[in-house]
C-alpha cells in the first residue's frame, strides 16, 4: 500500500495509528452489505470523494442509504464543539430504529 502520508512530522506515538489509518483507507475493500445503512459525513472533504453525496458507500451497498451530516470536518467530527451533534444524530438513528422493531410475542 502507498504511503500518502508524510509521518516524519508525526509524533512518534501517533506513527502506528497513521500507518494503520492509511493502510485501511487506500487497501481495505468492504464486502458487499445487502442492508440499509446510515452514514455518519462531515460537508465535504477535498481529498476523497467530496464530489459523491455516498461517499463511494453505493458500489458495497445493496440497501438504503441515509446520509447524516455532522458538524465538523473528516478530522474534528469527535471533537468537543461537535461530538455533541454527532452523539444527537446517532442517537436519534438508534431510537427510531428501536421503535420501528416489531414487537414480538414471547412463546410461552
Amino acid at each position: 500500500c502507498p504511503d500518502v502520508v508524510e509521518l516524519l512530522p508525526k509524533p512518534e506515538h501517533e506513527r502506528k495509528l497513521w500507518r494503520t489509518h492509511v493502510r485501511a483507507w487506500t487497501c481495505y475493500v468492504p464486502p458487499h452489505y445487502a442492508g440499509d445503512i446510515v452514514l455518519f459525513r462531515t460537508p465535504g472533504h477535498p481529498l476523497v470523494c467530496s464530489f459523491d453525496h455516498r461517499m463511494g458507500w453505493s458500489d458495497f451497498v445493496g440497501g438504503k442509504i441515509v446520509v447524516k451530516i455532522c458538524q465538523g470536518d473528516h478530522e474534528t467530527i469527535l471533537e468537543e464543539e461537535n461530538v455533541r451533534f454527532t452523539a444527537r444524530e446517532v442517537k436519534s438513528v438508534l431510537d427510531e430504529i428501536q421503535n420501528s422493531k416489531p414487537v414480538r410475542a414471547l412463546d410461552g
